[in-house]
């Protein structure tokens, strides 16, 4: 009977649940908007490269197509061969830098990782301090159709992870 007593107490325990908006955590992050921008400008240059080698593609079949009547069909063959050749290496190195594998996503990781360990650290600090059970991100894809301000963590892991830089 004590035993039955004991394990309904523990069954009945409340469970602490916070919330956090992960996304103003992360604008309010200064190594994360830095680490933002300079993957932004490694995305532009990226990007530049690739529209100055298409342009210059595009402007190489375009100048094919005027002289078309003037060239032999071996020479026509030749060139186009030449620029289908170039196109596949501007693809691929499309592919490189912005497929599911690419540099884009190795940098995104590489260049955020520092920051987002320091969250998961504040989050995991700022949880222990209150109690809490969970922490869910309001702004992810579950589903929150009404939670009390005050379980609201995002400005108390904000102002741990500048009391921490601050240190």
């Amino acid at each position: 009977v004590i035993l039955s007593f004991t394990t309904f107490g523990y069954a009945q325990k409340n469970v602490r649940i916070g919330f956090l908006d992960l996304d103003k955590v992360l604008e309010m992050h200064k190594e994360y908007a830095t680490s933002n921008q300079e993957l932004e400008g490694k995305i532009s240059a990226w990007r530049n490269e690739i529209e100055t080698k298409q342009k210059e593609l595009d402007k190489q079949r375009e100048s094919l197509k005027l002289e078309r009547p003037l060239l032999t069909e071996e020479i026509f063959e030749e060139r186009s061969e030449d620029i289908g050749f170039e196109q596949d290496k501007l693809d691929q190195y499309i592919e490189k830098r912005f497929g599911t594998e690419g540099d884009w996503i190795k940098q995104k990781v590489l260049l955020a990782q520092p920051a987002q360990d320091e969250i998961l650290t504040a989050i995991k600090e700022v949880a222990d301090d209150r109690n809490l059970d969970y922490v869910f991100d309001s702004t992810a894809d579950i589903l929150v159709l009404h939670s009390e301000k005050k379980y609201d963590i995002s400005n108390l892991v904000i102002r741990y992870i500048e009391i921490e830089d601050k240190k």
